[in-house]
């Protein structure tokens, strides 16, 4: 096994820039939860009948 001291500068890069990407998606999902999360209410229904009729 080897001794070597090794710089951790690149994990704490990483690190930072991976929670900031990981912060960033979570407050895209917050602002478009109405999008995700919520049942279809807001959609209109269309007066054309778009089903097959035999």
């Amino acid at each position: 096994m080897s001794n070597k001291k090794i710089d951790g500068i690149g994990l704490s890069i990483f690190r930072i820039v991976f929670f900031t990407a990981l912060f960033f998606e979570v407050k895209h999902m917050y602002y478009f939860k109405e999008l995700f999360y919520d049942p279809f209410s807001k959609i209109v229904s269309s007066d054309i009948n778009w089903g097959v009729t035999l």
